[in-house]
């Protein structure tokens, strides 16, 4: 059940990357973009997908390390699964928790995968690139560790300012290097992720190709404007 869930949160993270991308675009674009992009932000609807992705995000985190940690041999005795998926439940809701506190606090100022190596092979041609894909799923997953956690603890919360902060904020270049190495890993992990899904949901050969070729050129469209609209913004242009 807790994989299907990782599953799910996964798919969603990805959808929700494309805000991200939106969030960039209307910072790149100027002040009547961005009021327009947190006026979106600011409905109450907006607000509960936010909260879900969130805890998304946090549950997704905790639970792919706990997948590293089965990677390596670790924790895969019967008792120590449950152990470990109590123990990810919790930590996942304490930190989502803990994001809206800060997210409040601070706004009060002028805001992984179950399958085995071989089965990753079968299908993807030879058994070398079965294992890469599944290699760059960990490695990603590990570089997306402190990532996600710089993103959720300060980019969130500079998504609640003003143009003007935001853009000051990203123009620092300390910023705008892990913002991009942040929706590039993001972007990457998210295509392999859905490619996976689609590999073992989808059975029919056309529909599979096409939603596989889909992916893969959004996920290069959306990295593409993202490294553009940061590079804009830290520019001046």
């Amino acid at each position: 059940m807790l994989s299907v869930i990782h599953r799910g949160t996964g798919v969603f993270l990805s959808f929700g990357s494309v805000a991200i991308v939106i969030w960039l675009g209307a910072l790149a674009q100027g002040p009547d973009a961005y009021v327009q992009f947190q006026s979106l932000l600011a409905h109450p609807l907006s607000k509960l997908v936010l909260l879900g992705w969130c805890f998304s995000l946090c549950y997704h985190l905790c639970n792919g390390i706990r997948h590293l940690f089965w990677d390596v041999g670790a924790g895969l005795e019967l008792s120590q699964v449950y152990r470990s998926g109590v123990v990810m439940l919790v930590t996942s809701f304490a930190l989502n928790r803990c994001n809206c506190v800060f997210r409040c606090s601070k706004n009060r100022r002028p805001i992984m995968s179950l399958r085995s190596p071989l089965a990753k092979a079968v299908g993807l041609g030879s058994a070398k690139h079965g294992f890469s894909h599944w290699w760059w799923q960990r490695v990603t997953a590990i570089a997306l560790v402190p990532l996600s956690v710089w993103f959720v603890y300060s980019v969130l919360t500079v998504m609640g300012m003003d143009h003007q902060y935001a853009s000051d904020w990203l123009a620092q270049p300390f910023n705008a290097t892990v913002l991009i190495l942040f929706v590039l890993t993001m972007l990457f992990h998210a295509q392999t992720g859905i490619q996976v899904v689609i590999e073992d949901y989808i059975h029919t050969k056309w529909l599979n190709l096409t939603l596989l070729l889909a992916v893969k050129f959004a996920a290069v469209l959306m990295a593409v404007m993202s490294v553009i609209s940061v590079l804009k913004v830290v520019l001046g242009g």
